[in-house]
């Protein structure tokens, strides 16, 4: 089969990006296609995490039950936390 045995690409998303995907269609909505549907590995870090978290809630009125089953459609990789699920990072914040 085609592309079996390849590594997925590895992308770094960033809290704009994240928010665009989320609210709005486009490029960045793509992206997290991607993502949730495991075409891509996604990584952020702790501190993205915490500022897309701040914004969602913040800005956009989401509840820390929004944003963990979001997150929780793909695990995203969380950089400089032994590759733990987002969650799992997102529980011990809050």
């Amino acid at each position: 089969m085609p592309g079996e045995g390849k590594t997925k690409p590895r992308v770094v998303i960033d809290t704009n990006v994240f928010v665009s995907g989320l609210t709005f269609k486009g490029q960045p909505r793509e992206v997290l296609d991607l993502a949730w549907k495991g075409e891509i590995e996604v990584y952020i870090s702790p501190f993205i995490l915490k500022e897309l978290t701040g914004t969602l809630k913040k800005d956009f009125g989401w509840s820390n039950e929004q944003i963990r089953h979001t997150i929780q459609m793909k695990p995203i990789k969380v950089l400089g936390c032994q590759r733990l699920n987002a969650v799992n990072q997102l529980r011990r914040d809050f």
